[in-house]
């Protein structure tokens, strides 16, 4: 009797397993060995609704160096699982035009606990792609976006990747361009990476106020991690006001 206790009980914890574990997402477009431009569609589905990752990895076609791993968007699927997302892709500075370089798109399922399996696709290797760099920042941080000197509207995406899953803050100065004062400092968004230490961020830019309309103001966005030891070093942006 206590045999067929345990293995009920195995079953049960199985299938309790199985029914949380995370499925891989299928991916119609782009496809294996396709070209992709400057702009392209990640097209697919899920069994379910499902928050997606989109990250890029640029390999080296000679040798199948990773040269780079470009944090990329996060997106919720529709309700049945399908999705259509939009992506630029990435761009770096390789310095050797004649170098063939190929896109790994991989998407994968993120939860609070775990990434799921991903999905891989390979694209064409090309030569000549024109690209703009990563922004290596402090602690181990790559930014992806926003880039030194970029037109910040709105509201913006702050992209990225930490070494390993982390706590970060995003807060923006408001300066005043000519002086270089800061005139307010307005706190961000507090929130923890995703488990591979990848995020994306939607911030919206801080409202001019009184007084600030009629001078030349631009942003100075700092972007570190906080732990119960206190903060890391600043990664720091500085930016324009969209007009």
């Amino acid at each position: 009797m206590r045999k067929i206790l345990a293995l009920l009980t195995l079953c049960v914890v199985l299938a309790a397993t199985q029914a949380l574990a995370l499925d891989q997402p299928t991916i119609t477009s782009p496809q294996e060995g396709a070209i992709i431009g400057p702009n392209y569609d990640v097209v697919g589905s899920m069994p379910y609704q499902a928050l997606l990752v989109v990250v890029t990895d640029v390999i080296r076609c000679d040798t199948n160096e990773v040269i780079a791993t470009v944090p990329g968007i996060r997106h919720w699927t529709n309700e049945d699982g399908s999705f259509r997302f939009r992506v630029a892709s990435p761009r770096i500075s390789v310095g050797d035009p004649g170098l063939t370089l190929q896109y790994r798109v991989r998407v994968y399922e993120a939860s609070p606990e775990e990434s799921g399996p991903e999905a891989l696709v390979m694209t064409q290797c090309t030569s000549g792609l024109v690209m703009v760099s990563l922004v290596q920042g402090e602690g181990g941080l790559m930014l992806s976006a926003p880039q030194e000197g970029a037109s910040l509207g709105p509201n913006y995406d702050v992209i990225g990747r930490m070494p390993q899953r982390a706590f970060i803050v995003v807060m923006t100065d408001v300066v005043d361009s000519q002086t270089g004062a800061v005139l307010r400092t307005v706190p961000g968004i507090r929130h923890w990476t995703d488990m591979d230490g990848s995020f994306h961020f939607r911030v919206s830019s801080p409202r001019l106020m009184i007084g600030e309309t009629n001078l030349p103001v631009s942003y100075r966005v700092r972007i570190f991690e906080s732990g119960p030891e206190g903060n890391g070093p600043e990664t720091v942006i500085n930016a324009r006001m969209a007009e």
